[in-house]
């Protein structure tokens, strides 16, 4: 039935009535967020984010990729170190994304302790994040 309505919409005055009444059920919010970021209305989707930064690293990442591709690198470091404290999932993306912000920074400092921490976390894939950094360097 979602699929369905989705396809009838056409305009983005009809996505975002849509994205409404999926934001309403409450069990739709994460679609209705993305609807509402995929049609230009980029508020309504940060405040989805911010208000569900809980302990799922999917959220974090989204946030920091959205403020980075928006060139507020401070809101995204500041997330992703949120992130680092509160998060119990995967924390993987967050150490790439803080590794390579202190990395493009020269902050050797920085680098040092995220690294170090990474190190030190379970939920981390060190691998992945070696592969992540190499990809900088080519």
């Amino acid at each position: 039935m979602l699929e369905l309505s989705e396809k009838m919409c056409i305009r983005p005055e009809e996505f975002f009535s849509f994205a409404e009444i999926l934001e309403e059920s409450r069990y739709y919010e994460k679609k209705a967020a993305y609807l509402y970021y995929q049609y230009g209305r980029d508020e309504k989707y940060v405040s989805y984010l911010e208000t569900h930064l809980e302990k799922k690293s999917e959220t974090y990442v989204a946030l920091i990729e959205y403020y980075k591709e928006h060139n507020n690198f401070d809101r995204a470091r500041w997330v992703a170190e949120q992130g680092l404290g509160k998060c119990k999932d995967d924390l993987t993306d967050i150490f790439i994304y803080l590794l390579t912000d202190a990395q493009k920074n020269t902050d050797e400092g920085r680098y040092k302790k995220f690294y170090s921490s990474a190190k030190r976390r379970r939920s981390v894939d060190l691998t992945r994040i070696s592969q992540g950094l190499s990809s900088l360097r080519e």
